[in-house]
């Protein structure tokens, strides 16, 4: 296989252009095999104009620097960026960028990575179109910052990204203001799929954006496969999907089958996700485990045409499926058959007990139509254990409560929250909509302290401060739901009287 490598300075500047690789005096022309190839210890910074002698000169926003796959330059683009994978014509790169067993001091920083085409029949050549991190038996844990991803394909599992941890591996990147746009995949990980089977994939997201990607399987942006005794336990902190699809979880697919997965999600907007199965995510535990834990998450406007508008939790077949869902708001959410909101399955000797915490569960859609149970969360074979959150079709905690398999924490209200836009779930998929909390909201205050002083979570979905006295009675307490009614202060104005 023939790379282009970049051994030495440590630091690299490189100038705005756009970029191939099979382009160099070692490189054979049109060579699908030809890839960027970055190493361990080398820094890459772009967005520089020739002729910069600082680094301070640096604009990688206004100086674009495409690293490309369209080695014969007849892709449709624009400014030499594909902006989707039906724009890709033809003997692409199948791995734009590779990283082979380097740790957090290979940076790529600045790029845009596209039209990549991992279109062949055979692994890893129909694993990740734009990038590929092989950890097989070692590490891949690279840097990545100010880094979009556009248009890239693979034939089989993550489209943009595929970090391979397999086999006592541990493929585990850090992504900081990154984000994945019109990137696809035959099978699982429209954008991105994490492969800790047998292994560990684990990367650390921060301020990451999927937008408009594809899988033809599972998880239209992103897959975790902690599969066959692996782990893959993901951290993503103020990370949005909208507007991704895929066959199960829309947004988010995480796989335990026999393995272990617990994502971590704080400070996630999901909306305007779609599948058959579980609208924006699907929690499979399948044998296994799947239990994320999610902090100030904001699921609106996901859609499945069967089951599970925004999430679907499988904990079947000996496995375990138990989220923790603290301060997460549900609304406009629409499934065709069951659980407008959630689905809950744990049939045939296995567990799903979703944990609901200062919570709202509001105006989402099932084939029953808004305001009933079913619409808001759907148990088979499953509990729902409820506490101190505001859920439709549940009653209030006490006498009027539901029961059966929703357990009453305690604390509980079912009563309208007063959102400012309220989103239509028969407008699903949508990213409409402003979940915030109206003044007066029967949701402010009312919550439980101790579900967010255990965690350190201390923020909103706003990153504004939580245990606000928002209705101002001198008790500061948490808010139900993903946002934090802040005060709205009064400041007395002078105007000073100016004698001509």
């Amino acid at each position: 296989m023939k790379h282009s490598y970049v051994n030495k300075p440590a630091e690299i500047w490189v100038a705005k252009g756009v970029y191939y690789p099979d382009v160099g005096s070692d490189q054979l022309e049109n060579d699908e095999d030809s890839t960027f190839m970055i190493t361990d210890g080398v820094a890459l910074y772009s967005g520089f104009s020739f002729g910069d002698t600082n680094f301070s000169d640096r604009d990688w926003k206004n100086n674009l620097t495409v690293l490309s796959g369209d080695l014969k330059q007849d892709d449709t683009n624009t400014n030499g960026v594909v902006l989707t994978t039906s724009h890709i014509v033809d003997d692409n790169a199948r791995h734009v960028v590779t990283a082979i067993e380097v740790s957090g001091t290979a940076v790529l920083d600045g790029f845009t990575i596209t039209a990549g085409d991992a279109d062949e029949n055979n692994d890893p050549d129909y694993w990740g179109g734009g990038f590929i991190c092989y950890g097989l038996a070692n590490r891949c844990h690279p840097t990545l910052k100010n880094i979009k991803f556009s248009g890239n394909y693979a034939e089989y599992d993550g489209g943009a990204m595929f970090n391979f941890g397999q086999h006592d591996g541990s493929s585990s990147p850090t992504l900081e203001n990154v984000e994945f746009s019109g990137n696809s995949a035959g099978d699982d990980g429209g954008a991105m799929y994490n492969n800790g089977d047998d292994g560990i994939s684990s990367p650390m997201l921060n301020n990451v954006v999927f937008s408009g990607n594809l899988a033809g399987d599972d998880g239209g942006a992103m897959h975790n496969d902690g599969s066959d005794s692996g782990t893959s336990s993901p951290t993503l902190i103020d990370v949005e999907f909208s507007s991704n699809s895929s066959h199960e979880g829309g947004a988010m697919y995480n796989e335990g089958d026999v393995g272990n997965n617990k994502p971590r999600l704080t400070r996630v907007i999901f909306s305007g996700n779609s599948a058959t199965y579980g609208g924006a995510m699907f929690n499979d535990g399948d044998e296994g485990s799947s239990n994320p834990t999610l902090h100030n998450v904001l699921f609106s406007g996901n859609s499945a045409i069967y089951d599970g508008g925004a999430m679907l939790n499988d904990g079947s077949d000996k496995g375990q499926s138990k989220p923790i869902l603290n301060n997460v708001t549900f609304s406009g959410n629409s499934a065709h058959e069951e659980g407008g909101a959630i689905y809950n399955y744990g049939d045939h000797m296995g567990t799903c007990s979703p944990q609901i915490r200062n919570s709202i569960l509001w105006n989402n859609q099932d084939i029953s139509g808004t305001g009933s149970v079913s619409s808001t969360i759907f148990n088979d074979s499953a509990t729902a254990v409820i506490s101190n959150s505001l859920v439709q079709g549940t009653g209030a905690s006490g006498g009027g409560w539901i029961g059966g398999s929703y357990v009453d924490g305690g604390g509980n209200i079912d009563t309208d929250p007063m959102f400012i836009t309220p989103v239509e779930p028969s407008s699903a998929p949508t990213t409409d909509g402003d979940l915030h909390l109206k003044e007066g909201s029967p949701a402010i205050d009312v919550g439980n302290n101790l579900y967010i002083d255990c965690t350190g979570v201390l923020s909103d979905l706003d990153g504004e401060a939580r245990k606000v006295d928002g209705n101002k009675d001198g008790v500061s307490t948490v808010d139900m739901g993903a946002f934090e009614k802040q005060l709205d202060y009064q400041f007395d104005v002078y105007t000073p009287i100016i004698f001509h």
